[in-house]
């Protein structure tokens, strides 16, 4: 055994593992810190997320665009090339592992590769290399969830899907959250049948129920099937090469691929959490407020913890967590700073649909009174111009709001470019802005854009007196 000692480890090398790193380094350039990756090096985000999805993403939306156009300025569909697309991701994500390793070697980062476990509360094992700190970072991201079903290896996980060569005619898309509903809308910009089947009939359970139902709608006029409160027994493959997949109902139906859809869990089982004394629940790895687990000596941020799975949101996480190691190793007694976040989230389906805060369903559990405790503005199938320039046919907005304070407790957008409009409403939440006050800043947005829009979206709230410069 090779025992080794450092000021930190991180466990992970994705974007939360890369922040951290980057703020320690800038601010305590003399720690000494070494990362623990197994390979590829880079994160989900950057290899089979977030950005090598919006490859395929951008050529699907624009497609999908014109076919909404047609007939009002365009005269035939663009026409997608999955080989083109794929190549472009391909060429973006191959350099991630190895430019990531250079970077940790030129912050003086210790690089170890391979799966790290606890041998207690602030020693880790890596292969023949055992490791202890005096603070350990886990940044080990999520996995796909297992389907645990018979022909589980005939189905496409995320990064299958985004390296698969041959586009097929046909997908099937078990489960009803992003994965599904964003690689859905992709392959049917790229010409594909595609159908996603859900357990319950509630897709996108983060989201708004009523903005999600305006997807639903607009997607099947697109294209995509549903088949909702149904679940997957089991599925084979044909001589053909076709698979065969069958339903809890009784029925089955035939696809060239089928993609996993039912979300990611925290890569933790591996760790041996428990010889470090760290609590798990059923989302993840338990933190409080200033990123630390139950053992006080062990920091963790991103998909791995018990908070959204959002890159941005992981790197707010990881310079949370930064300082407050800082503190601790520097300071030894200084208060730590806390984290209250409040994180927008965007489906990359077409048109795309934001949110941020609080659903109306959240208030309502809660035995919240419509038009008591919260009033809601919101408007379905609207037309405002800019939904006419795009032909945008279910554009819907929910907005809703305190009366006692007046300000935002949740906002809700399915349109084209809606991330504008919910960074505005962000901003002013954090702020603590009234709905008069958002509206007076949003009059002197650049017009006509859709963040203009967002005048109309508040007009049903305002009260003239409170109007006043």
């Amino acid at each position: 055994m090779n025992e080794h000692n450092y000021d930190i480890i991180v466990v992970g090398s994705g974007t939360a593992a890369q922040t951290f790193i980057g703020d320690i380094v800038a601010y305590a350039g003399d720690l000494r810190i070494a990362v623990i990756t197994e390979s590829p090096a880079g994160g989900v985000c950057a290899l089979e997320g977030c950005n090598a999805k919006k490859f395929f993403c951008e050529i699907s939306s624009t497609v999908l665009k014109t076919k909404h156009l047609l007939g009002k300025g365009f005269k035939k569909l663009s026409v997608p090339d999955w080989e083109e697309a794929l190549k472009q991701k391909t060429a973006f994500t191959d350099p991630v592992s190895e430019r990531t390793i250079e970077w940790l070697i030129s912050k003086n980062v210790s690089c170890y590769n391979g799966g790290a476990r606890f041998v207690d509360e602030t020693t880790m094992k890596v292969g023949e290399d055992v490791l202890s700190a005096e603070y350990i970072v886990l940044a080990t991201g999520a996995r796909p969830r297992k389907l645990d079903i018979k022909g589980e290896e005939y189905v496409f996980t995320s990064k299958d899907f985004l390296e698969h060569k041959n586009f097929g005619r046909s997908y099937v898309f078990i489960g009803g959250g992003f994965v599904s509903a964003e690689f859905a809308t992709i392959v049917t910009g790229f010409g594909g049948e595609t159908t996603i089947i859900n357990h319950s009939d509630h897709l996108l359970n983060t989201f708004d129920n009523d903005v999600v139902d305006e997807w639903r709608r607009s997607a099947e006029v697109d294209g995509i099937k549903f088949q909702l409160n149904i679940g997957v027994k089991y599925i084979t493959k044909e001589p053909n090469g076709k698979l065969k997949i069958f339903l809890s109902d009784g029925t089955s139906i035939f696809s060239d691929y089928v993609v996993n859809g039912t979300g990611r869990i925290p890569n933790v089982e591996e760790l041996n959490v428990d010889r470090a004394n760290i609590v798990l629940d059923k989302r993840g790895i338990v933190v409080n407020k200033y990123m630390q687990t139950s053992n006080e000596r062990v920091f963790a941020i991103g998909d791995c913890i018990n908070t959204m799975q959002l890159a941005r949101l992981a790197d707010c996480e990881a310079h949370v967590a930064a300082i407050n190691c800082l503190k601790k190793i520097r300071e030894r007694k200084s208060p730590l700073v806390s984290f209250n976040y409040l994180a927008p989230a965007i489906v990359f389906t077409y048109p795309q649909i934001a949110m941020v805060g609080k659903t109306e369903q959240s208030l309502i559990n809660k035995g919240l009174r419509l038009g008591i405790d919260y009033e809601v503005s919101s408007g379905k199938d609207v037309r405002w111009a800019n939904d006419l320039r795009e032909g945008s046919r279910f554009s819907s907005f929910k907005i809703i709001m305190s009366p006692d304070s007046r300000k935002i407790l949740g906002a809700h957008i399915f349109s084209p470019e809606p991330s504008g409009c919910i960074n505005s409403i962000k901003t002013a939440m954090l702020a603590g802005r009234t709905v008069e006050e958002l509206w007076r800043e949003t009059v002197l947005s650049p017009y006509p854009t859709r963040e203009s829009d967002l005048t109309y979206m508040l007009n049903p709230f305002l009260q003239e007196e409170k109007l006043k410069y």
